[in-house]
């Protein structure tokens, strides 16, 4: 039983060192076909490490690589990648990118533990609070309001 303990611990450990040079590939070489290869490789490992790497991705990437790199946030993504994810949305014409990144959002929001139905809200940039929020109160009913400390002063 002790080696397959240590035998796991090993292919972890691979597995990590695996992942960090096929990022560092990704990051490194221009080829799209290799990027779009490796993004496919990404959304299977599941790994919610890479989510920044592709948030930045995301914003200095081709057009053709939206879609890609958007599924791949939708389940390597976490709760810091669903405000870029909104603004993308917002700042792109193309439907079917928007259409992407409010699926993704949607995607990451539904993996948070926690984060019941109406629990988690995301609004408008420009809104002056309350842009991403979970309710602390594990109590409250889905799809309360929460009043800012600031409103009840």
């Amino acid at each position: 039983m002790f080696f397959f303990g240590i035998a796991s611990v090993y292919v972890l450990v691979l597995l990590g060192i695996l992942l960090f040079r096929l990022v560092k590939m990704y990051q490194t070489d221009d080829s799209k076909e290799l990027q779009l290869a490796l993004l496919e490789v990404f959304k299977n490992y599941q790994n919610k490490s890479i989510a920044n790497m592709l948030v930045e991705s995301l914003k200095t990437a081709s057009s053709d690589l939206y879609i890609p790199i958007i599924e791949t946030l939708a389940v390597c993504g976490t709760i810091d990648a669903v405000e870029h994810l909104y603004q993308f949305k917002k700042s792109h014409i193309n439907p079917i990118a928007s259409n992407a990144a409010q699926k993704a959002i949607s995607q990451i929001q539904q993996g948070l533990k926690g984060a019941e139905a109406g629990r988690l809200s995301l609004s408008d940039r420009e809104a002056e609070e309350g842009r991403l929020s979970l309710s602390v109160d594990l109590n409250s009913s889905a799809g309360n309001l929460s009043i800012s400390e600031n409103e009840k002063e």
